[in-house]
């Protein structure tokens, strides 16, 4: 059964309201393309920020970002850097690209991987930047709809590239939160809270998707997850017994 079919959000809270490429020319949206050719490419690309390759194809996705998306990703960002820094051995990474296979190199908002465990290492490239090679546990991001127009193909690169969770908020205020491996434990909701089943303390305000994310304590939601018994367990086996929280 397909990852279209079989992996429906954890949750998920209702919103509010072309051709074949050329060597040295850049990209274009629709161009077909493998990861080497796209990397390749990318230094020529006019709209190169925030390309993605999903299942072998180019997406530029260069308009830019409305005031309303540009805030829901700033407090999502915010709220990765809180848990990476209540987090020992847990690391960020924000507006980056990660490489899942020879053909998907996708763009996140945010990421949150532990580099100990050895799936996900960070790459940093002369023209392009900084870029996550394998799978980090959970990928963010902000989206300008409430539907992602490549949704299925996109959980379908998450998944078998063994991204644990993916969280998709969209501009207009809807969110889903995807548990993408076997694990049986499933974000949970909870107190005004939504929480991470793979990252314990991971919480978010529901109210996140409100008119105006940047009011929105996120902070203070994640330090409250952070203050769980689960964390600091957490946080221990990170750390092999010798850690303690940073507070």
């Amino acid at each position: 059964m397909s990852a279209r079919q079989s992996v429906p959000p954890a949750y998920a809270l209702p919103p509010s309201g072309g051709p074949a490429g050329g060597l040295g020319r850049g990209l274009a949206e629709g161009d077909r393309a493998t990861v080497a050719g796209f990397r390749a490419e990318l230094p020529r690309t006019r709209y190169a920020a925030r390309a993605e390759l999903l299942r072998g194809i180019v997406r530029l996705n260069d308009l830019p970002p409305t005031p309303r998306r540009k805030a829901l990703a700033e407090a999502l960002q915010a709220w990765t850097r809180q848990y990476e820094v209540e987090t020992p051995g847990v690391v960020r990474a924000t507006e980056v690209r990660i490489t899942l296979s020879s053909r998907d190199e996708l763009f996140a908002d945010a990421a949150l991987y532990a580099p100990a465990d050895g799936r996900c290492t960070a790459v940093t490239e002369r023209g392009t930047g900084l870029r996550l090679e394998g799978p980090p546990t959970v990928v963010v991001c902000a989206a300008e709809t409430d539907r992602d127009r490549d949704l299925p193909d996109r959980i379908d690169a998450l998944r078998e590239g063994g991204v644990t969770e993916f969280v998709l908020a969209g501009a207009r205020g809807g969110l889903q939160w995807f548990r993408l491996d076997d694990d049986p434990r499933r974000p949970d909701r909870g107190d005004g809270y939504l929480k991470s089943a793979a990252l314990p303390g991971l919480w978010l305000p529901e109210a996140v998707l409100d008119p105006d994310p940047a009011k929105v304590d996120v902070v203070a939601a994640v330090r409250a997850g952070c203050g769980t018994l689960d964390h600091a367990m957490y946080v221990n086996s990170l750390c092999g017994g010798a850690g303690r929280k940073a507070r």
